[in-house]
């Protein structure tokens, strides 16, 4: 991030129409590098109608959706300096909780463009900025210390976003307000991720796996390593990029990593066994594959089909799937190369205790 748009609050007082670079961390919307500290509650008036709450303390920003979608309270926590962001509902003690969290990597800085356009929104004069993305354009009505009090995104010329300040507080804010809560960064708090000894099943199987998605296919050679309920799936990318995922019982977590470090993390509680459900459906003909007899598990729906090849320990050998949605195929093609039983320690599956900390920036060897 150059020119992180610092000095914003001299430019808008200078008058002509300038340009400045600033790419804000993944999912958050409603800040800019230079603000006072403030709460503003803002009014959404397209989708899904709802109101939000937007709090800002120094480099942190927090924006909250009440009973966004059907979770209450979705919280988008970002820090401008570093470039993280998380995104979060309200409790991960309640049957299902999710945790996502993005560094940000600057690919081509977004150029913020001054406009002549000026507005007063509940008494507070602003000034109209503008930001081109790729699929959509952005505008900023911007107070002389920093506050967003009107928001819009348009796809061509339509309207996708209309948000509009309804209250403005500028005020102290405490940091515990504005930081994500420390529950969320211990992994205890997402599950039992320790896998007892001599459990079953304990297995070791690579695979070679296609995805095929509109007529252009990617491969990779894929590791899965269980024991008992955990599972940890490891891939590599040929630039390089690490694909991790780790499963125990109700939770998911997936991780990914360039060369700079981790920087997306996606964390699901549901309400079910994962590895157990996924292995439901219509058992089928038996079948030979990398030595181990399997028996391919049909389930046929409304768009598609997924065929998988288990073992009498729930090993997938193969898998054979595809889904059809708006004309657009989606297919999977998995077989496996190797297969080993019964050497796995609870070490093999474990991830690192401090896996969901912000400090915590790359993964250990596979």
């Amino acid at each position: 991030m150059k020119r992180l748009l610092y000095g914003l609050l001299a430019v808008v007082c200078a008058g002509p129409a300038q340009a400045h670079s600033f790419n804000r961390p993944p999912d958050v919307t409603y800040a800019v590098p230079d603000a006072v500290d403030h709460v503003i509650e803002m009014e959404i008036t397209t989708g899904i109608p709802h109101h939000l709450i937007v709090t800002r303390r120094g480099d942190w920003v927090r924006e909250t959706h009440p009973n966004f979608a059907g979770y209450s309270y979705k919280q988008i926590v970002a820090n401008l300096k570093t470039g993280q962001s998380w995104t979060f509902n309200d409790a991960i003690t309640a049957e299902r909780g999710t945790l996502s969290f993005q560094r940000l990597r600057v690919t081509k800085p977004h150029d913020w463009v001054q406009t002549d356009q000026t507005d007063t929104i509940l008494g507070e004069s602003c000034i109209s900025w503008k930001v081109e993305q790729d699929k959509y354009t952005e505008t900023f009505c911007l107070t002389k210390d920093g506050l967003i009090v009107q928001y819009k995104r348009f796809v061509g010329r339509s309207e996708d976003v209309v948000a509009r300040a309804v209250r403005i507080e500028r005020r102290r804010v405490s940091l515990t307000k504005v930081k994500p809560p420390e529950k969320l960064f211990k992994l205890a708090n997402w599950g039992n991720w320790t896998a007892m000894p001599d459990t079953s099943p304990n297995y070791e199987v690579t695979l070679d796996k296609a995805h095929t998605f509109r007529r252009k296919t990617k491969k990779w050679v894929e590791t899965v390593r269980r024991l008992g309920n955990h599972q940890i799936e490891n891939r590599v990318n040929e630039d390089g990029t690490v694909f991790r995922t780790y499963t125990s019982g109700r939770t998911r977590i997936e991780l990914r990593q360039d060369a700079q470090g981790i920087y997306e993390v996606n964390v699901e509680r549901q309400t079910d066994d994962i590895l157990s459900r996924e292995m439901s459906g219509e058992k089928s003909r038996t079948e030979t594959i990398a030595g181990e007899s399997c028996v391919w598990i049909i389930n046929d729906h409304d768009h598609g089909y997924s065929y998988r090849c288990v073992t009498r320990d729930s090993a997938v050998l193969a898998v054979s799937s595809g889904y059809v949605s708006n004309n657009i195929y989606d297919k999977w093609d998995d077989k496996a190369t190797s297969f080993r039983r019964g050497h796995l320690k609870p070490a093999d599956v474990r991830p690192p205790a401090d896996l969901l900390s912000p400090d915590f920036n790359r993964l250990p060897p596979f």
